[in-house]
Order: C-alpha cells, then sequence, then structure tokens
C-alpha cells in the first residue's frame, strides 16, 4: 500500500493524541430507573433556576450599589468580549478535536 506523506502525517498526528478512557455507561442518567430520571431532572432543572435566581439576585445588588451608569457600562464593555471567546474557542475545539466530542 502506498501512503502519501499527508496520510503519513495526518496518521502519526492521531496517534500521538492521548487515549481517553470513557466512563461506565451505567452511572449515566439516562441508563437509570424512571424514577432516578425524574428525580436527576428535577435536581438538574432545580439547580439552573436556583442558580439563575442567586446570579440575579446577586448582580442586582451589585448593580444597586454602583453609581448610575457604571454596572452599564461595566457589562456593555466586559461581558462581550470573554463571552464571544469562550464561544470561538468551543467552536473551533469541536471541529478541531473531533474525537473528543
Amino acid at each position: 500500500i502506498l501512503t502519501t506523506r499527508s496520510q503519513l502525517r495526518l496518521s502519526e498526528e492521531k496517534s500521538a493524541m492521548p487515549v481517553i478512557e470513557r466512563p461506565d455507561p451505567s452511572i449515566l442518567l439516562s441508563a437509570q430507573d424512571d424514577d432516578a430520571q425524574k428525580t436527576g431532572v428535577a435536581v438538574i432543572s432545580g439547580s439552573i433556576v436556583g442558580g439563575t435566581i442567586l446570579l440575579v439576585t446577586l448582580l442586582t445588588g451589585f448593580e444597586n450599589i454602583l453609581p448610575d451608569g457604571w454596572f452599564a457600562a461595566w457589562r456593555d464593555y466586559t461581558w462581550g468580549v470573554p463571552m464571544g471567546l469562550i464561544f470561538s474557542a468551543a467552536g473551533v475545539s469541536h471541529f478541531a478535536l473531533t474525537e473528543v466530542y
């Protein structure tokens, strides 16, 4: 079998990737009985709602402490760039590390 340099380089790069051990599927929520799944979904949903309420409360308190306009300026100029970088990095890694996803 003849291989090109690019094929050889790709096979070398793939072999350099670390082997990721997969967890036992029996620990997944979807592998549990119906009652455990219902409880798990309720706990996850409640945690998301509770965390959202807590974060909104903290940010509202922070906004009330600062002088007028400061919170809005801080939010408008500092939240966009980090969030954009995080989502860009996630998108790039999703396509660059296809074996991990």
